[in-house]
């Protein structure tokens, strides 16, 4: 029998995104709900700082209470149109991504029934159920954050800063300062993710294998007083699994939520400031609709951006799966007489 081929992870991802032709009318349709819910999100504060600017006027109320009650309409709109076409999304993605797994769980299985003996003689049972069972839900999950969750956060942050530029520079600007250090958190969490979850994965299929062989050798084990060696061999590697997993945990913990709330804030602080001694002192007036516009958009955009980060080790997880799949796809089956290739 051939050796598999061992093709690079990004290789194997690129691969694992081939079979969304399988659900490729759902993923449109999950595709434009998505952009229809960023651009709704988008519309809400928007209307809410035209008011604030055009239609309230200070110490008179309301310039035209007609057109102050059309936009309180279009804004009540908005949302409630976000939250359809959000619901619409997430149930196509979903749909989607269960489909494809589902698809993929097949093709492995009916490779793994034309492997040869010698194939499962050097491989635990529990091994190959990983791939069949473990694997795909991972897969599964990667296809769901990928075109829901980093999708929409990739489209959100787009039309945040498109919309930033075109209302005020100087709040493009300031919303900019924070690209390099998000670029820094982002690239650190990828490499310190990637190399938890590899190490995580292949603990887990170990576990499983472990723990399959001795529930089926029990007997064996029994009969030759083995107990306390299984014992601590499947310590061990449960022990190995455990420090991963907590590893994983103080990473989320991190550069999750901590640090870029931290950076949200401290970007917040300096606009107030900036804006604030602007006004004060008559050199760079904002108003008021503007800086909550810019307020708004900026809790988003890093409510977005902690969602993305968060997801990335679902992504990190996918790669290692697809490497765990198609080193199972990639070795030689039998031939359709039932005879080794070679």
């Amino acid at each position: 029998m051939k050796k598999p081929k061992h093709t690079p992870t990004r290789s194997n991802l690129w691969r694992l995104t081939r079979y969304a032709r399988f659900a490729v009318p759902t993923l449109t349709v999950g595709f434009i709900l998505t952009v229809m819910t960023v651009a709704l999100d988008l519309a809400g504060p928007y209307v809410i700082s035209r008011m604030l600017d055009n239609e309230i006027i200070p110490g008179i109320g309301i310039r035209d209470s007609r057109t102050f009650l059309v936009m309180i309409l279009v804004y009540a709109g908005s949302q409630l149109l976000s939250l359809g076409s959000r619901y619409g999304g997430n149930v196509f993605n979903q749909k989607a991504a269960n489909h494809i797994s589902a698809t993929m769980q097949e093709e492995i299985f009916g490779h793994v029934q034309k492997m040869p003996v010698s194939y499962f003689d050097s491989l635990a049972a529990g091994t190959v159920v990983s791939r069949v069972t473990n694997d795909t839900k991972a897969v599964r999950v990667f296809f769901t954050t990928v075109l829901s969750r980093l999708l929409m956060a990739g489209v959100f942050a787009f039309g945040i800063l498109v919309s930033l530029l075109s209302l005020d520079w100087r709040l493009f600007l300031v919303a900019s300062i924070s690209f390099p250090i998000l670029f820094f958190l982002f690239r650190d969490f990828q490499r310190k993710s990637l190399t938890y979850s590899r190490r995580y994965r292949k603990g887990i299929s170990r576990l499983n294998a472990s723990l399959n062989e001795n529930i089926g050798g029990m007997e064996v084990i029994q009969a030759f007083n083995r107990e306390r060696d299984m014992y601590d061999s499947y310590g061990r590697i449960n022990n190995r699994v455990f420090r991963n997993g907590l590893g994983m945990t103080r990473l989320h913990a991190y550069s999750g939520w901590n640090a870029t709330d931290a950076l949200n804030y401290s970007m917040f602080a300096l606009a107030l400031l900036y804006f604030g001694l602007g006004n004060l002192r008559g050199t760079n007036p904002v108003p008021i609709g503007s800086l909550y516009l810019f307020i708004d958009y900026m809790l988003r955009f890093f409510a977005q951006m902690n969602q993305a980060m968060q997801h990335l080790g679902n992504l990190e997880r996918a790669r290692g799966a697809a490497d765990h799949i198609f080193e199972l796809l990639d070795r030689e089956a039998l031939n359709d007489q039932g005879r080794d290739p070679d």
